[in-house]
């Protein structure tokens, strides 16, 4: 068999994510600090460049997922409004705009928490307020899931199956925290947990 090129780098830095099948990969091509990244169909050769993705940041620990969230950078800090948050099939190469920043608050992602990484959190914090947003990665969508007046956290269960959110108000004379647990299969409510905050899954903490 003779050997093809499937790609070929311009700049000095690169970057390589492959789908779970090992069929499409994802290659960075950095060029005066900007990365631009394409996709490439090992079968054929076809190749696609995602305009969309240029200068974003990939949030995954792993080199292989079949889908991907890219954030507008990696470092926690005040948002610029309509900075997009946009996954990638990386399975078809379809890029989707998922969610756009609104406010000049502090936005942070995280990885949801599930084994497979099909999900992310997005957390929105401001003085007196926070949102969290979960981002399937998959289907492309993000849904919120919370706002406090306080802080607010989510977790989802390593099995991809369930969503824990952690509130903790602030607004007032009192203080309330809450755990509730949802399905993430049927939306139902699992378990409501009150006087507890979240530290990871399956575990609370009595709030003082």
């Amino acid at each position: 068999m003779t050997p093809r090129t499937l790609f070929e780098w311009l700049g000095d830095v690169s970057t390589i994510f492959a789908d779970t099948a090992g069929a499409h990969l994802l290659i960075g091509d950095e060029i005066d600090e900007t990365v631009t990244w394409h996709w490439v169909d090992i079968d054929t050769g076809e190749r696609t460049e995602l305009a969309g993705l240029e200068g974003m940041v990939p949030m995954t620990g792993g080199l292989a997922r079949d889908a991907i969230l890219f954030a507008p950078t990696a470092r926690v800090g005040p948002g610029v409004l309509g900075a997009p948050y946009r996954t990638l099939d990386l399975t078809t190469g379809n890029v989707v705009t998922a969610l756009q920043q609104d406010a000049d608050d502090v936005w942070q992602v995280t990885p949801g928490g599930d084994n497979a990484g099909r999900y992310m959190i997005v957390n929105e914090v401001s003085p007196g307020s926070g949102r969290l947003w979960l981002i399937d990665n998959r289907t492309g969508t993000a849904t919120q899931i919370a706002s406090s007046t306080g802080n607010a956290r989510g977790s989802v269960s390593p099995d991809g199956c369930q969503l824990a959110i952690s509130i903790y108000d602030t607004i007032g004379e009192g203080r309330t925290s809450s755990v509730t647990v949802t399905s993430l299969v049927d939306g139902s409510t699992v378990t409501v947990i009150p006087d507890s905050l979240l530290l990871g899954w399956a575990d609370v903490k009595l709030a003082e």
